[in-house]
């Protein structure tokens, strides 16, 4: 890789995005962190579009890709929250020429992909994005499905085939969890009881230490494996929000992967990483 081209090469984050309610809670520490990491990323990065997966768009049958030519609409996804979560807005605009290329990567890498020109943002891209990117203005904003049921090979091969948008100063966002037990959590909550569950601080260690201490093809095998992991299923009774990881680690390439960020409540795990120049 040139000089030229590795200068200009941006990161690649993996991120919780957290419940509804993240948006408005302005003294949640998650919250706090993402608007943190928002501004870096404008000042430091200035990317020239951004690209997102999330754990609330799974397809059925192909990869779609996200091709609104104007501003995208929002898909307020959840339910039973206070009013004003229903009432949000995000000003962004797509574009179907990014959304064509991407198409173009992942069929070059055999795998069916389509573009989607009705589907909106859900809550995994518009809330975070909203504290990183308030004002995207002429940033365009393309949002990748994930595909139901697919093995975790199979989002790592969606992350390689995407990475080379890196090196055209475009942002790559994996949206998930790293821990997601959402019923354990709830029932936690509803007695105001926030510990840690064992699996959820057990399972974050373990995925950090793999993505502290290993890169590239290593990387890719030690997540792959996690369908091994002991905790898996206490850890995530769905794959959803962990498969954005696997797409965020297959973009990643060689590049090392550090922790942002930590924080663990009752069956859900907050932390975030990257892997690339994140300085």
């Amino acid at each position: 890789m040139s000089t030229s081209i590795a200068s200009k090469r941006l990161p690649v984050y993996f991120i919780s995005h957290g419940a509804p309610t993240l948006i408005i809670d302005t003294h949640d520490k998650t919250h706090k962190f993402l608007k943190q990491l928002g501004a870096k990323i404008r000042k430091q990065f200035k990317p020239t579009a951004v690209v997102i997966v999330s754990g609330h768009w799974e397809s059925t049958d192909v990869i779609r890709v996200g091709s609104f030519s104007g501003e995208t609409s929002l898909i307020y996804d959840f339910h039973g929250f206070h009013e004003t979560l229903y009432q949000q807005e995000y000003h962004s605009k797509g574009s179907p020429e990014l959304a064509s290329k991407i198409v173009d990567l992942l069929k070059k890498a055999k795998m069916e992909a389509i573009e989607d020109e009705t589907r909106g943002f859900d809550h995994g891209v518009w809330i975070p994005l909203k504290l990183i990117f308030p004002e995207p203005g002429d940033v365009p904003i393309v949002q990748v499905s994930l595909k139901r049921d697919a093995s975790f090979e199979f989002h790592t091969k969606v992350g390689k085939a995407l990475e080379s948008l890196r090196d055209e100063g475009i942002l790559l966002i994996g949206s998930g969890s790293l821990v997601h037990n959402l019923r354990d959590s709830f029932s936690d909550f509803h007695s105001s009881n926030f510990t840690p569950k064992q699996y959820a601080t057990t399972f974050d260690k373990d995925v950090t230490d793999i993505i502290k201490n290993s890169r590239g093809k290593e990387l890719e095998n030690k997540l792959i494996d996690l369908k091994n992991h002991r905790l898996l299923k206490k850890a995530h009774p769905t794959t959803d929000h962990l498969v954005p990881l696997h797409v965020a680690a297959g973009a990643a390439g060689e590049d090392k992967g550090e922790k942002l960020y930590h924080d663990i409540y009752s069956g859900l795990s907050s932390s975030a990483f990257c892997w690339g120049t994140c300085e």
